[in-house]
């Protein structure tokens, strides 16, 4: 089952950056999901 689409859509949803939730699936770094996208992308 490709999650790919729906993870992306949930991170826009969100409002979250996908690279952060990536990360927080992998176990590689602190959940950051709690931060908005416009915080970690200038201009987003």
């Amino acid at each position: 089952m490709d999650l790919g689409l729906l993870q992306a859509d949930v991170a826009r949803r969100l409002n979250v950056c996908d690279e952060s939730i990536g990360n927080w699936e992998n176990g590689h770094s602190k959940p950051q999901t709690l931060l908005p996208a416009h915080h970690l992308v200038p201009g987003a």
